[in-house]
């Protein structure tokens, strides 16, 4: 008898069949790479403006309504503080204290300094000294701090720190 080989018979496999059990032999659909990728490219680009736009147009749609209080309340400051600095103002009759604007009083008070007349007070602080508190032991005192120990030697040629430690 012959050997217990088993001999399939010879059929011809289909090209499906062939194409799963071995490699793909075609080249990748190159246009259809670069369409999808330009695609996506061009959608990021989209949306990146789309929501820079958003955010202009809510930040301005903010400044509108906040901004415009905000800027009318600013108005109104400065307009009575120009007022109050350029204008000229009786505050106290009786006593004749009057105000005048900033730069007139700049030119008078540069006069008067000029002339060596200022009427103000323009007496200055006392300079602190060393001794007038803080700072090292013995200085808020005026006395000189204790001097450190130092060793003496005796006139016998020992050490006296060392003989009264004993």
């Amino acid at each position: 008898m012959e050997s217990n080989e088993h001999i399939e018979p010879e059929v011809p496999i289909p090209d499906q069949i062939q194409a799963e059990t071995g490699y793909d032999k075609q080249e990748p659909p190159a246009g259809l790479i670069a369409g999808l990728s330009l695609s996506t490219f061009l959608a990021l680009i989209a949306v990146i403006l789309g929501v820079r736009a958003y955010f202009d147009y809510t930040k301005q749609q903010y400044e509108e309504k906040v901004g415009q209080a905000v800027a009318e309340d600013l108005k109104n400051l400065h307009s009575t503080e120009d007022e109050a600095l350029n204008s000229y103002k009786v505050l106290d009759k009786d006593n004749g204290v009057v105000r005048i604007p900033i730069r007139r009083a700049m030119d008078l008070i540069a006069k008067e300094s000029a002339e060596g007349k200022l009427k103000y007070a323009q007496t200055g602080y006392p300079v602190k000294s060393p001794t007038s508190g803080g700072g090292a032991p013995g200085a808020a005192t005026g006395k000189p701090a204790p001097a450190a120990a130092v060793p003496v030697k005796a006139t016998d040629g020992s050490n006296s720190n060392i003989a009264a430690a004993k």
